[in-house]
């Protein structure tokens, strides 16, 4: 092909069919130059490979906390069975992010899953055809350079018998001298000129040989190796270039996926339409109408007359929190004025209670639900059945009374429609352990539903007094307290969650040793009593299976997998648990106390199957050692 003319300038192709390419492509240093250049491009698929694989991870963590955080929070908004436009965009939106984790990251990392594995087998397979050509390249070389030498000592040694014919002949003219090696110079010179001919036809053949490698070496295997490298090369480098195409196609596709979902054709339906639809002032009114209209009373408005029937827990919507004022309380003794005094009057003109409406074309009584304001904290109260212990509601201002007399509270648009009715104990417990009665033996979902962590509060504060008092206790939660000193003590807080913390303090902050052995047995024996386990027996194989990963990595992949199957009390609790129980082992020289000893001790309380089996307590053992890791969130 002719060169180029000056001013020319040839096509990609062009280039690497110049007279200059093939001269360079056929020299002796260019085996080496394309085998690094190989090298190289075997090199950036590792790269790539191992940055498709950390993105991969990436994704997949980013693709579940999503799901699963706008799942949670969708079911949260859920409860409060609003159907305003501020709920129902709120949902809305956040389901639209639901959407982007099932609909863009799960495709986005299955393709890139598959780009993955095609980098791998890239790499892998060029890999081997480069160890291969260069073997093979570097004998026919070394197969040369070996011909080269043993002509080279050939060519000495004709050289060398050349010359000592020569001293033979010169050094004895008459060829009649004995010499150690003949009789005769004559014989001497015979025996010397017959090595000197096999001499030369070795170095002869020896010649041709090297003559034929290297001929062969520069007109065919040379130009074929480096051809072939050079090939390879370019094969390489186009399959890389094709997976980055794809990568760079799959990304744009998810982010245009992205964009449909947050931007779809149909705008109405589009995240910024639903946020600036919004209508606060009509929700407000629509759910002021609603609590008032068509002459209903508001809940507080109707005794617990004979024949009068209770609405079941399920039909009655939760109240609304507010910010309540503390006020004092009274006994039930206390008279109840029948009579609204006037500012009791203009109170209720500017609060609408919280009513629980029964559904439409029901002729049925409404049950009574308690009245909270903000605005008036001494509003009227539901008889001591009525009241449901989870409610929020004031406090008292003065902690030595018990209950106030109830403010008669009246209908919207009707000041002078006023019921009155008996006083209630009002909370002490709000934000505090035990909204319910007791703690011990109480379902976990209801124990998380009232805390404000997701956890129970009666967990959280024996963790707490455990981390502050007791990490370097020696055996501890191996070491069980006095029994009689436990069952007081658990007596004591199930009949005043309130007080938990008061009741577990220790009193001498000096001499804790008792007091955190009868903490640790309080908080194994909360577990312990729990309807369903911690670990309920369905989980049972996930947890077997732990135990057969081969790596620690699987193994915490494995245990993410596994922890995100739990419900969330279960999920939170145990994140909880695990980061105190590793808190614990960090300090197995002081408390005598590793991993594998806390997963057996605790194995009997967390779960509802055998836990001696080998492969249980050792996933335990694991779950405490690898919490960091499974827990993103869990201190380091």
């Amino acid at each position: 092909m002719a060169e180029p003319t000056v001013g020319e300038i040839p096509s990609s192709k062009q280039l690497l069919q110049t007279p200059q390419i093939s001269q360079i492509l056929n020299s002796e240093s260019t085996l080496d130059v394309l085998l690094a250049r190989l090298k190289t491009g075997i090199l950036s698929c590792e790269k790539f490979s191992k940055f498709l694989k950390k993105k991969i991870q990436l994704e997949q963590h980013s693709s579940m906390e999503l799901k699963k955080n706008s799942t949670r929070t969708i079911e949260a908004i859920g409860l409060f069975r609003n159907t305003d436009t501020l709920m129902k965009n709120l949902k809305f939106i956040i389901s639209l992010d639901q959407e982007i984790g099932k609909d863009v990251y799960d495709p986005y990392v299955s393709s890139l899953t598959k780009i993955a594995n095609d980098v791998q087998s890239l790499q892998d397979g060029f890999k081997r055809l480069r160890k291969s050509i260069k073997d093979e390249a570097y004998k026919r070389e070394q197969d040369y350079k070996d011909a080269n030498q043993a002509y080279g000592k050939a060519t000495k040694r004709v050289r060398d018998l050349r010359e000592e014919l020569s001293k033979i002949r010169n050094g004895d003219p008459s060829g009649r001298r004995f010499t150690r090696r003949t009789r005769t110079g004559a014989h001497a010179e015979d025996e010397t000129a017959s090595k000197l001919r096999d001499a030369e036809l070795e170095c002869s053949r020896l010649k041709d040989r090297a003559e034929k490698l290297i001929k062969d070496l520069t007109l065919i295997h040379r130009p074929k190796t480096n051809e072939r490298l050079k090939n390879l090369i370019l094969e390489l480098d186009s399959a890389v270039s094709l997976e980055l195409e794809k990568y760079a196609t799959f990304t744009e596709a998810s982010i245009m996926r992205m964009g449909r979902i947050v931007l779809p054709v149909d705008e109405s339906k589009s995240m910024m339409t639903s946020a600036v639809s919004i209508d606060n002032e009509k929700d407000l009114y629509n759910h002021l109408v609603s609590n008032s209209k068509g002459g209903r009373k508001p809940a507080s408005a109707i005794g617990s007359a004979p024949g009068s029937r209770q609405a079941s827990a399920s039909s009655i919507e939760p109240p609304v929190p507010v910010i309540s004022l503390p006020v004092a309380t009274a006994t039930p003794s206390t008279p109840i004025p029948t009579t609204p005094s006037h500012s009791s009057q203009l109170r209720a003109a500017e609060v609408v209670p919280q009513t629980a409406l029964s559904s439409a074309g029901d002729d049925k009584e409404i049950a009574a639900m308690p009245v909270y304001s903000s605005l008036d904290p001494a509003s009227s109260s539901p008889t001591p059945q009525a009241t449901n212990a989870n409610m929020w509601g004031p406090r008292p201002l003065d902690p030595d009374a018990s209950t106030i007399p109830a403010s008669p509270v009246p209908s919207v648009g009707n000041v002078s429609n006023v019921s009155t009715h008996t006083a209630v104990p009002a909370s002490t417990n709000h934000g505090s352990v035990g909204t319910v009665q007791g703690v011990y033996g109480v379902p976990l979902e209801t124990l998380c539903s009232i805390s404000q962590s997701g956890v129970p509060d009666f967990v959280m504060i024996c963790i707490e007094l455990l981390e502050k008092y007791g990490l370097t206790v020696e055996g501890i939660y191996r070491k069980s307290a006095n029994k009689s000193k436990v069952d007081s003590l658990r007596d004591k807080i199930n009949a005043n969650p309130a007080q938990t913390r008061e009741i577990l303090t220790p009193a001498d902050p000096q001499n804790v040793e008792d007091d955190v052995y009868a903490i640790s047995t309080l908080l194994k024996s909360f577990f312990a009593s729990l309807p369903e386990k911690l670990i309920p027996a369905v989980f049972k194989p996930h947890l077997e299976k732990l135990a057969s990963e081969p790596t620690d990595e699987e193994f915490v992949a494995s245990s993410q997998k596994f922890v995100d199957s739990l419900p969330d009390p279960q999920y939170f609790t145990l994140e909880d648990l695990l980061k105190h129980l590793r808190q614990v082992s960090l300090l197995k020289d002081r408390n005598r106390m590793t991993a594998m000893n806390l997963g057996t001790v605790w194995g009997l309380n967390i779960l509802d199957y055998d836990p001696s089996q080998p492969e249980v307590a050792t996933s335990l053992a694991k779950l405490i050692e690898f919490a960091p890791q499974i827990y993103p969130s869990v201190d380091q």
